[in-house]
């Protein structure tokens, strides 16, 4: 079996915590090691960072006083992530946004239809991920994707549903999401 590029969302964002995130973003505010595009960006000075001092010298990131260097496997994944293009999930385009209450149970329910690549195993799928976005200073979901293995020929797409319970109190706002076209927001339906 062939092994998998690694995914930033699902491999690389979870091995900065958020003390090294913290740490980082004293150090140098451009730098959020929880967004794909900064991480990419600085990708080669973190690499170089995390493997430890080189000949010039340095401290080995991160350092001892905020939880220690990465294990080995870490950096390899991490080098594994830079060599093999910097892969991240891809967006769904939500259809039939919603936002609806269940009153029987107490819940909130956010939903929606997208399409996935069609695989011949049927194992594409589709999920909001809830999410603090620092910048906008503003909680969303993405809608992501991840396709499947055994992905089928010619290529085509199938339709599927999509949800994620949401916690109360939902903001007068509304519920921001993020997908493919842009960012939606989306309220319960009045009385």
């Amino acid at each position: 079996m062939a092994e998998r590029h690694p995914i930033f969302e699902l491999h690389i964002r979870p091995m900065f915590r958020l003390l090294d995130r913290q740490y980082m973003l004293r150090i140098d505010p451009n730098l959020d090691l929880w967004d794909y595009d900064d991480v990419k960006a600085y990708s080669a000075t973190i690499l170089e960072k995390v493997k430890g001092p080189g000949p010039a010298g340095g401290e080995r990131m991160p350092p001892e006083r905020t939880g220690g260097a990465w294990p080995p496997e870490w950096i390899s994944l991490f080098d594994r992530w830079i060599q093999g293009g910097f892969g991240r999930l891809s967006l769904g385009t939500a259809k039939n946004l919603a936002l609806e209450e269940d009153s029987d149970l107490g819940v909130i329910h956010l939903s929606c239809r997208t399409d996935v690549p069609a695989t011949n195993n049927g194992r594409s799928i589709a999920w909001f991920e809830n999410e603090f976005i620092p910048r906008a200073a503003m909680t969303a979901y993405r809608l992501y994707i991840l396709p499947g293995e055994d992905l089928s020929v010619p290529s085509s797409t199938v339709e599927i549903s999509c949800g994620a319970r949401i916690d109360r109190p939902i903001p007068q706002q509304g519920i921001a999401v993020i997908d493919a076209a842009g960012t939606h927001t989306v309220n319960l339906p009045s009385a």
